[in-house]
């Protein structure tokens, strides 16, 4: 409403000040052409005929150039409405393979593969993606890191099916995402997305109360909600609301902090029981405290399933099992952490520095860098059995 608000003041403001604008034009043409009217012409009629006309115009001009301008405003609208009439559909909501894939509780382990995968947004347009091939077993963690427009996000798209894969060129008619060996293609896309848990970069919040935000579909009991509060931290403050889990969220800023609407995301997804979850800078915009509990409850609670994550602060893909580097919509590197950091194992400093994640971590900082390695070669020894004394 305010925004609202906000453009048609604008717009009426600009609208008056045309009409001083063109009004004051006209008067001084006006006057000047009554001048040179007076001093070549006797007549005291002409020259009053001639300053009627003027007036009369300059309004009849203003008014018309009002209405082209409201007309090319107004037409806005008519070019939103053939846009949508012209977006192409999505792929089928629902496939008849789904039922026999829902009887299987596909995908059951969480296995992800990409092969030869493209993908642009639009058909004039470069790809965002390029030959990007990888495999994540079940139950491993993956992180994505990349610079700005290189890619990540797009990975996401991908694997909600928001963008299709392309699959045009020769180079790309092998092109697939699975699950659990399930082409993603062959899955109605709500039964896809269903499977699929994501905690976005900014707290999703459904209007209502917190009951209906933890279980949308209404098919948890109220002791299932609050171990889930309990597991991400919030019972106790739930708990002191007057109308606990059916405290009205509409405004939710008086309800819950930003670090704590992402926790509200964080129960949501526990309660889901995905095997695959995906976390698009899930802690970018909380404080580290809050990162490393939220950190630590989905090693937690998400330990056998298979978890993507696109990340904002390097510490935190620091013991997960491996990491992905994007630069221009292709994959440079993709290994464990500390190998990735390391020329050889056993190595207890930086050594790799040509390497595009090491870079990465160096520019963080001596300190911190350091203490990005210690946690990538504990995970790595612990993952291989090797003693770490």
């Amino acid at each position: 409403m305010h925004d609202n608000t906000k453009g048609s003041v604008a717009f009426w403001s600009v609208s008056r000040f045309f009409g001083f604008y063109v009004d004051t034009i006209y008067l001084i043409t006006g006057i000047s052409n009554i001048f040179i009217l007076t001093a070549t012409s006797d007549s005291v009629g002409l020259t009053a005929f001639a300053l009627v006309l003027i007036l009369s115009i300059t309004s009849i001009l203003q008014y018309t150039l009002r209405q082209l301008v409201q007309t090319h405003v107004l037409m806005s609208s008519v070019e939103r409405i053939k846009n949508y009439c012209q977006t192409p559909t999505e792929a089928s909501l629902a496939l008849p393979q789904d039922d026999e894939e829902k009887k299987k509780g596909w995908p059951q382990k969480g296995e992800i593969e990409f092969n030869k995968v493209y993908m642009k947004y639009r058909a004039n347009t470069d790809h965002v993606l390029k030959d990007l091939s990888l495999q994540a077993l079940p139950g491993e963690k993956i992180g994505c890191i990349g610079r700005t427009g290189a890619g990540k996000s797009s990975i996401i798209q991908t694997l909600f099916r928001m963008v299709e894969i392309d699959k045009e060129g020769s180079e790309m008619k092998d092109s697939y995402i699975k699950f659990d060996n399930v082409d993603t293609k062959t899955i109605g896309l709500h039964f896809l997305r269903n499977s699929i848990s994501i905690i976005p970069q900014t707290p999703f919040i459904f209007s209502g109360n917190i009951r209906k935000n933890l279980d949308p579909i209404g098919t948890c009991t109220d002791e299932q909600l609050w171990n889930a509060l309990e597991e991400v931290g919030l019972k106790k403050q739930v708990e002191s609301l007057e109308n606990k889990l059916y405290t009205d969220m509409t405004n939710v800023s008086s309800v819950f902090s930003v670090g704590q609407k992402q926790l509200i995301c964080l129960a949501r997804t526990i309660l889901k029981k995905s095997k695959v979850l995906v976390l698009d800078e899930a802690t970018a915009n909380v404080d580290k405290q809050t990162d490393d509990f939220i950190q630590a409850t989905i090693m937690k609670k998400f330990s056998d399933c298979t978890i993507f994550t696109i990340a904002h602060r390097l510490s935190t893909i620091a013991n997960y099992d491996k990491v992905l580097v994007l630069d221009k919509g292709r994959k440079v590197e993709f290994d464990e952490p500390y190998k990735l950091l390391v020329k050889e194992i056993g190595d207890e400093i930086i050594t790799n520095e040509n390497g595009h994640f090491a870079s990465m971590v160096l520019n963080t900082g001596p300190k911190t860098s350091q203490q990005i390695l210690n946690v990538a070669r504990k995970k790595y020894y612990s993952t291989h059995g090797v003693d770490n004394n």
